[in-house]
């Protein structure tokens, strides 16, 4: 499996390149925009100085616009396309070999799991944003501010989610009292169906995060190269290791059946 192409050269797309150019494989990226081509080469080239890689590994990849001669000659074919059904639906194939792309992730560092049943947004990006939501309706309702939303996570149940995943954790406690719990709690947390006014009114009024200098919090460019450097730092350090059975959860490919 030296050959891989992958469709849509959007943030996903760029972090799945650099992983397989990391490992030493030949990478085509298809992208019919030639402007974000351009600066999609200097945007890994920025990657790979974050993390201490040598940057000539962008010589790996490459970009087409072609989708066919993009994917000609392609050992594996991977979709990272947005997450809009009716343009997955027109370059989306079910895996015949799901054992055999597990295999071609491990072989790269990853840790691939199986996704049973085909949802929107998988297992990681629905347990991220269901935490979004509750983190976005405390700020809404006046709970805490946003910074204090973020100390919380960061300095209590953040620091086991490594190694201890939400449902071990609810056995480590006892599903008894995690019932318990439930029953109590459940009913108080949110239940929004849409995104909520306060999101709503950020992206409507230019406040979209670090790019724009505020979101939730407020960024000068200083803080946020510095939350981007410490992230590459905890990430580069929590990296799988040649020979080391545990592959880290910052490595994880979730893929469908």
């Amino acid at each position: 499996m030296e050959h891989i192409a992958i469709i849509g050269a959007g943030l996903m797309g760029r972090g799945i390149a650099l992983a397989f150019a990391l490992a030493g494989r030949r990478v085509v990226v298809h992208e019919a925009d030639a402007d974000r081509s351009r600066d999609l080469c200097s945007q890994l080239q920025q990657d790979l100085r974050q993390i201490g890689a040598d940057t000539a590994t962008a010589d790996r990849i490459t970009f087409d616009a072609s989708l066919a001669s993009a994917v000609a000659g392609a050992d594996v074919v991977i979709e990272a396309v947005p997450e809009d059904l009716p343009l997955k639906r027109q370059v989306f194939a079910a895996e015949a070999g799901i054992a055999a792309m597990m295999d071609v992730l491990r072989g790269i560092g990853k840790m691939p799991v199986h996704v049973r049943k085909d949802v929107p947004g998988f297992i990681g990006n629905r347990l991220q944003h269901a935490m979004w939501r509750e983190a976005i309706a405390l700020v809404e309702a006046g709970v805490c501010d946003a910074e204090t939303v973020d100390t919380v996570v960061k300095a209590s149940f953040g620091q086991r989610l490594a190694v201890l995943g939400p449902l071990e954790n609810a056995d480590l406690v006892g599903t008894d009292l995690a019932l318990m719990v439930h029953h109590y709690l459940l009913p108080h947390l949110d239940r929004t169906p849409e995104p909520q006014p306060l999101l709503r009114d950020l992206v409507a009024t230019g406040r979209l995060g670090m790019k724009s200098g505020t979101g939730f919090r407020t960024w000068t460019e200083d803080a946020a190269r510095r939350v981007r450097d410490d992230l590459a730092r905890h990430l580069l350090a929590a990296r799988p290791v040649p020979g080391r059975a545990d592959p880290t959860p910052f490595d994880h490919k979730e893929t469908g059946s």
